[in-house]
């Protein structure tokens, strides 16, 4: 009998794991792109939430 942890870990397929890895990567990319546009119009410190 195997622990339910591994039995999912094994249906998972190498396409899978690709299309999270970009989907986080695109993610990543646009959460970088808006947060540095704020940071030029605002300001850093008020981005980081410090005072």
């Amino acid at each position: 009998m195997t622990p339910a942890s591994t039995s999912y870990w094994t249906r998972v397929s190498d396409a899978d794991i690709t299309w999270f890895l970009t989907v986080q990567t695109l993610a990543a990319a646009v959460c970088v792109l808006l947060l540095s546009q704020l940071g030029d119009m605002y300001g850093h410190r008020p981005m980081l939430g410090s005072r």
